[in-house]
C-alpha cells in the first residue's frame, strides 16, 4: 500500500506540475523593479517607473491617447488600441491602462482583481474569433491524434448531425474559428485517456486567458484516486474546475461550488500541484480544483470570493460517467451571458 500510494503522489504532481507550468500566473501585488537594473530581463522597458515598472527610457512620459497612436520620440507610429472597459480589445488583449495589452502585462490592484463583474456586456454584433486550442496529456507531452467534436450547449449529448470533428495536429493543438457569442463545449477522445469535455464560454474572452485542455491518462486517475483514497463510481464523473480573476490568472481565494452535490461527491483543492483534502480555497499558482464523483447530469459550476461571499462567475456544464469536464470560469461571466 506504502508504495502505491507513494506511485500515485508521483503521478498526481507530475500531471498538475503540468497543469500549473502551462498556466498564466500573474501576482497583481507585485512590481518589478526598483532600480533601472531591475529590468534588464525585461522586454517591456529597461527604466523603472515610479510605480516600480519598467518602461521603454525612450518612450516615458511620453504616451497620449491620440487617436491610439504611439507617440513616441523615436517615431514608432505602431498603432495602440484606446479602451475603456476590460473587455472592449481585440481576442488575448485586455484593457489596462486605457491600452489593449496582454494579459500578462497588465497590472491590477487586489481590488482591480474583480473589478471586470459588472462591465461585460451582451454581444450585440458578433463577430469570429480564432481560438488555438493546445491539448496536454497527464504523462505531460503534447496529445497529438485526439478526436474532438464540437457541440453547441443545446445539444449536451452532442448528437447532432453535421458537428464538425478536429484532430489535435503534431503539437497538440486544434483551432477554432467561433462566432463571439458561440455557447457550447468540445468533446474529446484520445487512446488511454478519460473522454474530455471542454467548455468555451464567451470565446473572445477566453483567447485572453491562454486557454489549455488537460487530458487525464486511465492510470494518471487512477494514482489520484489511491492518493487521495477515493473510490471512484464508474457511474460518475470528474469536473475540473478554474478560476480566472479580470486580469486573466488563475486566481486565488475563491471557493468552488457545484449544484446537484451529493455525500460522494468530494472537492479538492490543488496546493503545490497536488489535489488535497482539507484546503477550504482555490491556492495561489493554481486557482483550480478537482471534483470527484459527480453525478452524470446537468450542473453549474460556480465560483465565489471567499473574503466577501459574492459570486465572481458560473457555468452550467454536462458531466458524464468516466468523464473528465474541464470549466474555465471567468471573472464576471454568468451561464445566462455565455448564452447557456
Amino acid at each position: 500500500m506504502a508504495r502505491s500510494r507513494s506511485v500515485a503522489i508521483v503521478s498526481c504532481c507530475a500531471w498538475l506540475a503540468q497543469l500549473a507550468g502551462c498556466s498564466l500566473v500573474v501576482d497583481p501585488d507585485r512590481t518589478q523593479c526598483s532600480t533601472d537594473g531591475d529590468c534588464t530581463r525585461y522586454e517591456s522597458g529597461d527604466s523603472c517607473s515610479a510605480e516600480g515598472y519598467c518602461v521603454d527610457s525612450s518612450n516615458a512620459g511620453n504616451m497620449e491617447n491620440t487617436g491610439g497612436t504611439n507617440a513616441n520620440s523615436g517615431g514608432d507610429d505602431t498603432p495602440v488600441e484606446v479602451c475603456e472597459e476590460l473587455f472592449d480589445c481585440p481576442a488575448n488583449e485586455i484593457c489596462s491602462e486605457e491600452q489593449c495589452v496582454a494579459p500578462g502585462e497588465a497590472a491590477l490592484s487586489t481590488n482591480e482583481r474583480w473589478a471586470c463583474l459588472d462591465s461585460l456586456t451582451s454581444v450585440t454584433d458578433p463577430q469570429d474569433v480564432t481560438i488555438t486550442l493546445p491539448l496536454q496529456s497527464s504523462e505531460g507531452s503534447a496529445l497529438a491524434g485526439a478526436t474532438a467534436t464540437l457541440c453547441r450547449a443545446l445539444d449536451p449529448k452532442c448528437q447532432l448531425e453535421g458537428n464538425p470533428v478536429f484532430t489535435s495536429d503534431e503539437n497538440g493543438e486544434i483551432e477554432l474559428t467561433l462566432a463571439e457569442d458561440f455557447a457550447g463545449f468540445l468533446q474529446i477522445t484520445a487512446e488511454n485517456h478519460y473522454d474530455h469535455l471542454y467548455y468555451l464560454p464567451r470565446p473572445r474572452i477566453l483567447a485572453g486567458r491562454q486557454p489549455r485542455v488537460f487530458m487525464i491518462t486511465l492510470a494518471t486517475g487512477t494514482a489520484q484516486a489511491e492518493f487521495l483514497e477515493i473510490t471512484l463510481d464508474e457511474t460518475r464523473g470528474a469536473v475540473l474546475a478554474e478560476a480566472f480573476d479580470c486580469s486573466g490568472t488563475e486566481a486565488d481565494g475563491v471557493v468552488m461550488r457545484l449544484t446537484g452535490v451529493d455525500g460522494a461527491t468530494e472537492l479538492n483543492y490543488v496546493v503545490s500541484g497536488v489535489p488535497v483534502r482539507g484546503q477550504v480555497e482555490t491556492q495561489p499558482d493554481y486557482g483550480s480544483a478537482m471534483i470527484f464523483n459527480v453525478r452524470a447530469d446537468s450542473h453549474v459550476v460556480e465560483m465565489t470570493n471567499r473574503a466577501t461571499h459574492k459570486t465572481l462567475g458560473n457555468l452550467a456544464a454536462t458531466v458524464r460517467p468516466l468523464t473528465v469536464t474541464q470549466v474555465p470560469l471567468i471573472a464576471g461571466l454568468s451561464s445566462t451571458e455565455a448564452g447557456q
